[in-house]
Formats: C-alpha cells, structure tokens, sequence
C-alpha cells in the first residue's frame, strides 16, 4: 500500500470546544521563536518572573499548536493505536490549560498557578517517547507494514519533529521552573545551563555509569582512555563551555552504552578487551568529542539504519497486550536519534564512522559561542504538510534538521519556486533570527507575530 493511499484522520478540532479550536488555528500560523544558549543565559541573570510568564504563555502555545497540527496528519493506522491517541489528548489537555493564562492578569498569584502548570504539562508528557515508541511497535504488528518504506519515511520524519519540539518545550519550562519556581538548580547554574559545564567531568560519570550497567549485565567492561585537547583557553587538561550537562550527560551516555556492549561482544573470549578511547577538543568556534571502540563495527550497507528509530541490533523488547504508558526503551533502537536530536537542538551534530570488522568512531559536534548556539525548531506549515503526503520510498527521511537530507528533487524544485523565505516554506526554523531572539530573551510576546 502506497503512503499516498493511506487516511490520515482524527481531527483534533472535534475533539474541543470551539474557542479550544479557534485558538488551535490561530497559533498554529505562528512561527516558534528560537532561542540561543547566550539569550537563556543573560535572561536567565537578570529577567524577573514577570516577563518570563508574558513571553512563555504565548510561546508555549504555539509549540504545542505546531506539533498538533503535524499528529492530525499521520497515518491513520498509527493515529488509531491506543498510545497515539493518548498522546494527542495530553496535547489537547496542555494546550487548554495554558490558554487560561492567555489573558490573566500578571500577578504573583497567577504566575504562582503558571508555574504549577508548568511542571504540569512536563510531568503530563514525561512518557511521550516511550508511548509513541510503542504505538509504532503495535501498528507494525497489527498491520503489518514495517517493509513500507514510504510509511517508514513518514513516521521516521515526524518522530524527528516530535522529539524535538518535546526537547525545546521542556527546555523552556525547565528555564522557568528551576529559575522561578521551586525546582532546585546548583549554585553554579543557571536554570537548567551550565556557564562552565565541564566536559571531562561529564565523559567521566557517563562512562562510569554506563560500565557499571556493563558490568552488570557481561560482568566485564573496558576501561576509559581520555584525552583533552584545549586549543581556546591556554591549553590544559580540562574544557569547560556553556552548555545543558543533561543534554549532553544523555549523549555520551548512549554512545558508551553502544561503545561498551560492541567491544565486549566483539571480544568476549579474549583475555583482555581493549579501551573505550575519548577526545575532548575545544577549539574558538567547537567542542568536539570523539568515541572510539573496537566493536567490530557495522556493514556499510547497514551505516544509513543507524539513526531510524525502527532500527536496533538489540532484541526487540515483547509488550505487554492491553499495557498502555508503561516506559519500555530497550531495544527499540531509540538511543542513537534521540541522541542526535539533543546534539542537534542547539546546533550541534552527532555523526558515526564505522570500519567494519575492527570498530566504530561516534564524534559529537557541538557549538562553543552561545550565540551561535540556537535553537533548531521544527515549523508546521504548507511545505512540511505536503512532505507527509509525496515522501517516496527512495528518500529515506526529509530530515528537517539535515540540509544534506535526501529528498526527492522534484520536492526540492517545488520548495525553490515556491520559497518566499526559510521560515514560511521551508518547515525549518534554526537560525537565530535577531528579532525573534531578542524578543524571546527580553519577554515580547510580539515574536510570536510572525505568520509561518
């Protein structure tokens, strides 16, 4: 069955009030407003809870409108598994409880309330990943279409969108809720932002836990070679940046995870294994870290499965029939492009070089100037409607967030003639436009004017 010929069906809209629907249109023609690491930093100082409240309660409702308007359209054998459909009322829920705020009076009871649904909404959709993991898992085996790669193409494409745009909200609720309200920071940090985030650090307690479930499990692990290469800040044997360390703690963590099983299977019977060797390099523009192991590594031909979240190498995980919200990650091959999207948010890049038959290379790519460092924003409008319905087979995945992405050229001809800016065709919004930064940093509830 051809992607062309499948229904896309359960219209939000009737599943709202009318005024709940009204507002779901309106906001979804707005463009999200991305915000770089330097802006969440000095707002973060010196914004008070006042302009934090005006500029959130406009822009989380319009990250949630854009994501909404992408869930009406997928295939309808994914829109009708229980999970899926338990996403999209979560979203109707948040958006409904964050429109009450859209008029209220800016007082320090109200935002009290905003706070509280906030952390709210977090909480509401803390399983989102794993709910959306396993309504894909159910329509393979009800349906039987894991070999459809048009399907393939369009779920792999709209995952992408989701975790990202679930990414960018947390990230600002976790701003608001750590700096205003009652979550708790370390002294050094700025809401969920580290100004001297120290990367050695980090690469030390993820391996260290992720050998620790290595040991468990093969009751052997290799051990670490670091090396720290500090070409910005005088040299030494230490880098420190301004960065999210849960982002980057959930990054290296995977990839030792990966690292740690490959190498111990590979060499299971030898007396000896062999090091899990790390660089850490800063230079004025990078933060580079490069993950080698010696865990035989892939096939070429398997390289470009890597990254699909419907691609593992571990055993499938069974679900339990009739078991709805329960967080089952294991095997379901979600690791490496979640990974990447958390490298990726603040214009940053996870890349895999794999020489079959002796190990595999994962260098992580992320930005050393928190002013380059911008949020990357997926955007719903007519362009990125029309990429779910003319995806081909052939084009593995209209990724978003890769400019190098294989789409069809008849799609990127269209999107040529049909451009009148990167925001309004496009579905892509990760420069860090001046305006729409600025306005986010400093509350103006006016970036949000923009019509996508």
């Amino acid at each position: 069955m051809r992607l062309s010929q499948l229904k896309f069906g359960r219209n939000l809209v009737k599943l709202m009030d009318s005024s709940t629907a009204t507002k779901l249109e309106q906001y979804s023609k707005f463009t999200p407003s991305p915000v770089s690491i330097w802006h969440f930093l000095q707002f973060g100082r010196t914004a008070s809870s006042e302009t934090s409240y005006l500029f959130l309660r406009k822009e989380i409702p319009v990250r949630l409108t854009n994501m909404m308007k992408e869930l009406e359209l997928l295939p309808e054998p994914l829109q009708q598994q229980r999970n899926c459909c338990m996403i999209q009322d979560h979203y109707i829920q948040s958006l409904v409880d964050i429109l009450k705020f859209e008029s209220a009076p800016n007082t320090p009871e109200t935002r009290d309330s905003f706070t509280t649904c906030l952390s709210n909404i977090r909480q509401r959709h803390k399983d989102t990943v794993a709910n959306m993991a396993e309504a894909v898992m159910q329509m393979k085996q009800q349906q039987g279409v894991a070999q459809d790669r048009g399907l393939d193409t369009c779920i792999q494409y709209f995952l992408d969108r989701l975790y990202m745009s679930r990414i960018s909200i947390h990230m600002l609720i976790n701003q608001h809720t750590l700096i205003f309200g009652d979550d708790c920071q370390r002294p050094q940090d700025v809401g969920c932002i580290d100004p001297y985030c120290d990367v050695p650090a980090l690469i030390k307690d993820a391996f260290s836990n992720a050998a620790f479930l290595c040991d468990q499990y093969y009751l052997q692990s290799p051990n670490l070679n670091l090396k720290v290469v500090n070409k910005s800040d005088g040299g030494g044997d230490t880098v420190q940046f301004v960065y999210v360390p849960a982002h980057l703690y959930h990054i290296l963590f995977e990839l030792f995870k990966n690292a740690l099983r490959a190498t111990v299977e590979e060499h299971e019977d030898a007396s000896s294994l062999p090091d899990i060797n790390v660089m850490v390099i800063k230079s004025k523009n990078d933060v580079t870290v490069k993950i080698s192991d010696q865990g035989g590594g892939i096939a070429r031909s398997l390289a470009d499965n890597m990254f699909l979240y419907s691609y593992t190498t571990a055993p499938n995980p069974s679900l339990a029939a009739g078991e709805m919200g329960t967080t089952v990650m294991a095997g379901l091959g979600y690791g490496l492009p979640l990974s990447r999207l958390y490298a990726r948010y603040f214009q940053g890049d996870l890349n895999l070089a794999s020489y079959d038959g002796f190990g595999t290379d994962a260098t992580v790519y992320l930005r050393a100037l928190t002013t380059e460092a911008n949020e990357v924003l997926p955007v719903f409008n007519m362009m990125a409607k029309q990429l779910y319905t003319k995806m081909q087979p052939r084009s593995l995945v209209a990724d978003w967030t890769d400019p190098t992405a294989n789409l069809s050229q008849s799609l990127v001809k269209e999107a040529m003639l049909r451009s009148t800016g990167l925001n309004k065709n496009t579905g892509i919004h990760s420069t860090g436009d001046i305006g729409a930064t600025t306005g986010a940093a400093s509350g103006d509830t006016g970036t949000n004017a923009k019509a996508g």
